[in-house]
């Protein structure tokens, strides 16, 4: 049985980031929508740095779990959207088009190597986790740990310069996508954070912390904010992450918000899976039952809120009918 020392702040923070990637795909109208888009980004470079954590230390078999675990719920995922998708296409006769354009020659060179399904955009950060975990069970048994974290500075300026160059010239969003750089070099700044004697991480202060993070954010934003033409925002992310993650670090004993905390620890991934679909229901509902105009007045306000409250309730639902289950089978198994 695998245990693991959980670090509460470093929960709390997965809680805020899970609320990020909410924000990220169900957006507020306007700057504001924007700018909260631009800072909530921290999102999965934290649970990637997490994952990376969490990952020091374990053997083969111990990695090989994880990974089957993140297999299973992108299946999970997977026909959830699939499912939400083909039922959408179906209504408006569209679902052989909508067929051939997804299932193509074309498919698996996506899926593998842009970690891009185009009707589940937010699942290539399954993808990419699955590879990652994949590369570092070669890496484990190759006995590699050491030698591989020395790469870490240069898969971010590879980060750095491959997001840049897409996001300037406003290539497609797959193209800037791939585990190398957008998952493993996080990951692994988070197992070589974790290698650290943990004296050399108490020795930042909260203030060289915050100052590093507010830096960072100002990266983000300066882009946006000056409308300059090169955007180089992909730079502020490694100094805003990885200060919020230094932070919780820091403070891993201290409770602040309890059910921030458990919607880290407990329910980020269902709420990850579950807010696009729930965000295109919502506004169905709102549209043609309640004949609300989605598009102006208060509700585009209302939308991303009401999406975030409806979807972790439901995963918190859900997520308690899975214990449930589980321990049922566990219970007739042990019969």
């Amino acid at each position: 049985m695998e245990t693991v020392k959980r670090n509460i702040m470093l929960n709390l923070l997965k809680g805020l980031a899970c609320i990020g990637v909410v924000f990220i795909h169900v957006t507020f109208p306007g700057i504001v929508g924007i700018v909260v888009k631009k800072l909530a980004a921290f999102a999965v470079p934290i649970f990637y740095l997490t994952a990376g954590y969490y990952a020091y230390g374990k053997n083969v078999d111990t990695i090989k779990r994880r990974l089957f675990k993140i297999i299973k719920i992108f299946i999970f995922a997977y026909i959830v959207f699939f499912l939400y998708s083909a039922a959408m296409e179906f209504k408006n006769h569209m679902l052989t088009q909508w067929l051939a354009d997804n299932y193509n020659s074309t498919t698996l060179v996506k899926y593998l190597i842009f970690c891009t399904i185009e009707f589940a955009i937010p699942l290539w950060y399954l993808i990419a986790q699955i590879e990652t975990y994949v590369f570092w069970i070669i890496i484990l048994k190759l006995k590699k740990e050491g030698q591989i974290t020395k790469l870490i500075p240069v898969l971010f300026v590879l980060q750095v310069i491959l997001v840049t160059i897409c996001e300037t010239m406003g290539f497609d969003w797959l193209w800037k996508k791939n585990f190398v750089t957008e998952s493993l070099s996080w990951f692994l700044l988070g197992y070589y954070i974790h290698s650290l004697p943990e004296e050399k991480i108490d020795k930042i202060s909260d203030k060289k912390l915050t100052l590093i993070g507010v830096v960072g954010a100002i990266i983000i934003l300066v882009p946006f904010v000056l409308k300059l033409r090169m955007n180089f925002s992909c730079v502020g992310y490694i100094p805003y992450a990885t200060a919020m993650f230094l932070i919780a670090l820091n403070h891993g004993n201290a409770s602040i918000c309890k059910p921030l905390e458990i919607l880290g620890d407990k329910l980020s991934l269902w709420v990850y899976i579950f807010h696009v679909p729930a965000s295109a229901v919502i506004l169905s509902v709102v549209h043609s039952i309640l004949g609300v105009d989605e598009t102006t007045g208060i509700y585009p306000w209302i939308h991303p809120l009401l999406t975030l409250s409806i979807v972790v309730w439901g995963s918190y639902v859900f997520n308690l009918l899975l214990v449930k289950c589980f321990k049922i089978k566990q219970k007739n198994t042990q019969l």
